[in-house]
Formats: structure tokens, sequence, C-alpha cells
């Protein structure tokens, strides 16, 4: 329980981390480097970056609720790759005793 406690912490602060990272870029490829997640929610959603569709009620949603929900994805996401490394370096520790 408690490995599981220290991954979700962990998947918290890696989140909030690349997440402020990406906020700070100034392009949108940047910002898509660091909230990937959010960036693969908006494409799902058909978010597009042209101005005839950029005022459109698909692109407005896709913005208000893609990115946010995408962004929140990045905890169970990083969360299970921290358990995962935290579960090999767990089991590489006992074979080395």
């Amino acid at each position: 329980m408690q490995r599981v406690l220290v991954c979700f912490v962990c998947g918290l602060i890696l989140t909030a981390v690349l997440t402020g990272i990406g906020l700070s870029q100034n392009s949108r490829e940047g910002v898509c480097v660091f909230i990937w997640q959010g960036c693969l929610v908006q494409r799902i959603l058909n978010a597009t970056d042209t101005p005839v569709e950029g005022g459109s009620t698909q692109a407005w949603f896709s913005f208000m609720f893609g990115m946010p929900l995408g962004v929140l994805l990045g905890v169970p996401i990083y969360s299970l790759i921290s358990y995962g490394f935290l579960t090999a370096y767990v089991r590489v520790s006992k074979k080395s005793k």
C-alpha cells in the first residue's frame, strides 16, 4: 500500500512539474512536448487550429475540457510508470542481497 501511495505522489509531482514547464513555453509545439496527454485528448476531440474552425463549438469544447482532462490523465499515467520503475527497483535490490 505504501508503494502505491509513493507512486501516486510521484505522479502528482511529475504532472505538476511538466505542466508548469509546458505552460511556460511560447509555442503550441513546445506545450505539446510537456503536456502531451492534453494535446492527445484535444487531437482525439478533433480540435483544429485553423481560423475558420477556431470559433466552433467543437473547438471550444476541446479547449475547455480536453486540455484539463488530458492534464489530469497525466497523474495515473505517470503513477503507473513510477510504479513500474519502483517495482523493478525493489526486485533488483532484493536479488542483490
